[in-house]
């Protein structure tokens, strides 16, 4: 089991336009990979919306794997990703 840190900083690359304010810069937080990586994160975020958080943008899936921008109670939105095995 690997002890990497599955807390990153989001930022969008030069060549995408800037998203929206609040999303700039923000956490990233990365699950395990896994093989169906659209399945896992929409299985992850039901279990962080029962905690309190919500749903900003549903998940897309690009070559990398699948990501969501979620807001916590408080509104600060930060960014799920869940690689591809």
């Amino acid at each position: 089991h690997s002890a990497e840190n599955p807390l990153q900083i989001y930022r969008p690359s030069q060549s995408r336009p800037l998203p929206q304010r609040g999303s700039v810069l923000s956490l990233c937080i990365k699950h395990e990979p896994s093989v169906d990586p659209l399945s896992s994160i929409k299985d992850w975020s039901e279990k962080l919306v029962i905690n309190g958080a919500s749903i900003v943008e549903n998940a897309k899936m690009e070559k990398f794997g699948a990501e969501m921008w979620m807001a916590e109670p408080e509104g600060n939105q930060f960014l799920i990703l869940v690689p591809v095995l």
